[in-house]
C-alpha cells in the first residue's frame, strides 16, 4: 500500500492519462470521445462529475495535508504561512497585468484577462513529484499552499465575474473540510483515500481535463499570444518575485526561507494551467468561438512551456546539489 501512496506513481499515471486524453480528443474518433466526456449524466455531464465531483476527493486529501503543514510542519508559523499566500497573489496579478498590457487595444480579446491567472493544483503537484526528487518537503508544502490559494482565487473570479458557479462548490467544501479535520481523523482519511486518489481520481481527471481538440494555426491572435506568454512568464515572475520579497520581509531566519532557485521552480510549475484556465477561456469568450479556440491553444502552449521551464529549473537545482557535494 505504501507504493500506492507514492506521489511519483500518481504523477506518472496522471501524465499518461493526460497524454491519452489529448491524443483521443484529436484522433479521427475525437468527436465521439469528446461527445462522451460532455454527455449529460444527471445534473452534470460526465466530465463535470469527474472535474467537480470526483476531484473533490483530491482536494480533501490535499487540504488535510496542508493542515498538517500549517499545524506541525514547515508552515506552522503565521509568517511562514503568509509567504505562499502572497506568492499566490503575485502569481495571479502579474499574468493578468501582462495579458491586459498585450491586449489593451482590443476590447474583444481583453475580456480574457483572467485566463492566465489559474494554476492547476493536481498537475502542478504531479509535475513536482516527477521533477523535484531530492528537494526538501517544505517545497511541496509551499506549492500545496500556493496552488490551493490560487484555485480559491480562481473560483472567486468565476463567481464574481460570471455568476455563482455551483459546479465548483464541492471543491470548496472539500478544501474547508480538509482544513478543519482533527489530526487523527485527517491522517486516517488520507491513508484510506490516497491510493484511491492516485490510482483513480487523478488519472480520470487528467483524461477529462486534457480532452481538448487543438485548434488550427488560424486561431492565433491576441488571445493566444496573451495567454501563451502571460501564463508561463507571468506565473514565473509573479510567484518567484512575490515569494522572495515576502520571505525577506516576513521570515527573519534565512534557514526557513525558500531560495530564489526553488521559488523559480515553483513559479514555473504555477504556469501549468489546464482545468480552471480552460474553463475561464470558455466562459470569457462564450460568444466568440474563434477567440475561445485561440485562448484554449494558448493555455496548452503556455502550460507546456511552463513544464519545460520547470524541468530546466529542476535540472539546474539537481546539478547545483551535485556540485555542492563534490
Amino acid at each position: 500500500m505504501t507504493r500506492l501512496r507514492d506521489p511519483r506513481l500518481a504523477a506518472l499515471l496522471l501524465t499518461l492519462a493526460a497524454v491519452l486524453g489529448l491524443v483521443l480528443a484529436n484522433a479521427p474518433s475525437g468527436p465521439a470521445f469528446l461527445g462522451l466526456v460532455h454527455a449529460p449524466l444527471g445534473v452534470w455531464t460526465i466530465g463535470e462529475w469527474v472535474e467537480d465531483g470526483l476531484l473533490a476527493l483530491f482536494f480533501l486529501v490535499a487540504a488535510a495535508e496542508l493542515r498538517e503543514e500549517l499545524v506541525h510542519g514547515s508552515l506552522r508559523s503565521p509568517a511562514r504561512a503568509a509567504v505562499p499566500i502572497l506568492a499566490a497573489l503575485g502569481g495571479v496579478a502579474v499574468p493578468v497585468a501582462i495579458y491586459a498590457a498585450m491586449n489593451a487595444g482590443s476590447a474583444d480579446t481583453l475580456a480574457g484577462w483572467a485566463i492566465p491567472s489559474a494554476t492547476d493544483v493536481a498537475f502542478a503537484l504531479g509535475a513536482l513529484a516527477l521533477l523535484g526528487r531530492g528537494l526538501p518537503t517544505r517545497v511541496r508544502a509551499f506549492l500545496l499552499a500556493l496552488a490551493i490559494v490560487d484555485d480559491l482565487i480562481g473560483i472567486l473570479i468565476i463567481a464574481l465575474r460570471f455568476g455563482a458557479d455551483w459546479h465548483r462548490a464541492p471543491l470548496l467544501i472539500a478544501v474547508v473540510l480538509g482544513l478543519v479535520l482533527p489530526h487523527r481523523a485527517g491522517h486516517a482519511m488520507r491513508r484510506v483515500l490516497e491510493p484511491v486518489v492516485n490510482l483513480l481520481v487523478l488519472p480520470c481527471f487528467a483524461l477529462v481535463a486534457c480532452a481538448v481538440a487543438i485548434p488550427g494555426a488560424d486561431a492565433l491572435g491576441g488571445a493566444f499570444w496573451g495567454v501563451a506568454i502571460a501564463l508561463p512568464l507571468g506565473k514565473l515572475l509573479g510567484i518567484a518575485a512575490a515569494g522572495w520579497l515576502a520571505g525577506r520581509l516576513l521570515v527573519r531566519d534565512a534557514a526557513h526561507r525558500l531560495p530564489l532557485a526553488e521559488l523559480t521552480l515553483l513559479g514555473a510549475l504555477g504556469g501549468i494551467g489546464f482545468t480552471v484556465a480552460l474553463l475561464l477561456a470558455r466562459l470569457s469568450f462564450a460568444g466568440a468561438s474563434g477567440i475561445a479556440d485561440a485562448a484554449v491553444l494558448g493555455v496548452l502552449v503556455g502550460s507546456l512551456a511552463s513544464i519545460v521551464i520547470a524541468a530546466a529549473a529542476a535540472l539546474a537545482l539537481r546539478l547545483r546539489r551535485v556540485r555542492s557535494r563534490a
